[in-house]
């Protein structure tokens, strides 16, 4: 009896670990499956970016679902490919067509996501221009156009680029000078309580202080402010304007021509202070 029970243990082991062993491999193998579908994924991804990096405009071909397109419904698309704050955002599209067929091969601008301050029409009347009229007496057209396809998708992505380069030197100015729109700052320390884009171009920056003074800069498509400005109470303030503009002086710089002026400021008070005391303590001993 002790013996059947002590054959009927080995038994029962022998079949839990041939169980656990084959449970193990299987996990093996389904881990093994996943790691190189992960692998396939992770290289697939780095692909994509490596395309979308080296090919910062892609052409592709669609076709239109209106029943009534022109040139049979092809449509000739522009991917327009923008990192900001070292990630990809969402690309913008530029969807052509070909309306003045069978006269005219010409393209033109049929749809877009490009936002209304990237100037697209006049780039696209530069380097897109329709085709000039027929004189009626001959036929033909009255001058030669060209259009320039390649031109116009390299200045359009130059101008995305250029408007997210502004938006990221603000919000990295921003960040320089420690205006992080934390309510909870000490009152004391929000020497410059503002800095923001004025227009949606992202071209004008206001800045505000703390204690009344307002400025404009005025920033140019290569990130060189251009023109700067301060205004007090009293009116144009020279001095600070002068201990913040310099000649090519670079979006990127004028955090700390900001800071250097709030120091040159505290100084001024603190000797101002100081001489304040000293002038009180003097008319002390001498009643």
């Amino acid at each position: 009896m002790e013996s059947l029970q002590y054959l009927l243990k080995v038994q029962l082991a022998n079949a839990l670990s041939i169980k656990y062993s084959y449970d193990r491999a299987n996990s093996q193998a389904n881990a093994q499956q996943q790691l190189q579908k992960l692998c396939q994924i992770h290289e697939a991804r780095d692909q994509q970016c490596l395309y979308r990096i080296c090919a910062g405009v892609t052409a592709f071909k669609v076709n239109d679902p209106d029943p009534n397109a022109v040139d049979g419904s092809k449509v000739l698309g522009l991917r327009f490919e923008v990192m900001s704050k070292a990630q990809f955002i969402h690309p913008y599209f530029v969807m052509l067509n070909r309306p003045w067929l069978p006269d005219s091969d010409f393209l033109k601008v049929h749809r877009h996501t490009v936002p209304p301050y990237i100037p697209l029409p006049g780039l696209a009347q530069r380097h897109l221009p329709p085709p000039p009229p027929k004189n009626e007496k001959t036929g033909q057209q009255e001058r030669p156009v060209k259009q320039d396809l390649a031109h116009f998708a390299r200045c359009l992505r130059k101008e995305i680029v250029r408007y997210h380069n502004r938006v990221g030197a603000i919000a990295d100015l921003r960040r320089d000078i420690g205006i992080t729109g934390n309510e909870e700052t000490d009152d004391e320390e929000k020497w410059l309580i503002d800095v923001s884009a004025v227009d949606p171009e992202a071209k004008q920056i206001k800045l505000e202080w703390a204690n009344g003074r307002t400025g404009r800069a005025v920033m140019d498509p290569d990130g060189v402010v251009s023109q700067l400005v301060v205004f007090g109470p009293e009116g144009r303030d020279r001095e600070s304007m002068r201990a913040l503009w310099t000649e090519n002086l670079r979006i990127e710089d004028l955090a700390g021509k900001l800071t250097q002026l709030r120091q040159k400021e505290w100084r001024r008070e603190l000797e101002l202070e100081q001489e304040e005391l000293e002038n009180t303590a003097l008319h002390d001993t001498t009643t």
